[in-house]
């Protein structure tokens, strides 16, 4: 799930990897979110989860909003694709953002 961002396209040879990932174990229904950076603190800004609700990660032109909005749209009982597409419904930077609900 890694897209070059117009930043890392006016650097070359300078590597920029930003890695995440959301999971959910169907068994127990547990969700994990992870992300690895070489930016400092992403772990305040890109992973985002509720226990019994979900989980968000943005990432990539990060956009906090994504997630508190997406917790709260599956709070309300909308399901995380459902979720998801409604937070990239009014966005104006889609293009570059990375985002995954689970």
């Amino acid at each position: 799930m890694y897209a070059q961002t117009e930043i890392e396209a006016r650097t070359p040879g300078r590597p920029m990897h930003t890695f995440s990932i959301v999971a959910r174990d169907a068994a127990t229904g547990e969700l994990g979110v992870a992300v690895q950076s070489h930016w400092f603190s992403v772990g305040t800004v890109v992973p985002w989860a509720e226990a019994g609700i979900g989980a968000v990660e943005t990432q990539s032109f990060v956009d906090p909003s994504y997630g508190k909005l997406g917790l709260e749209l599956m709070r309300a009982g909308k399901s995380a694709p459902d979720a998801l597409m409604a937070l990239l419904a009014g966005e104006d930077g889609q293009d570059v953002r990375q985002a995954e609900s689970r």
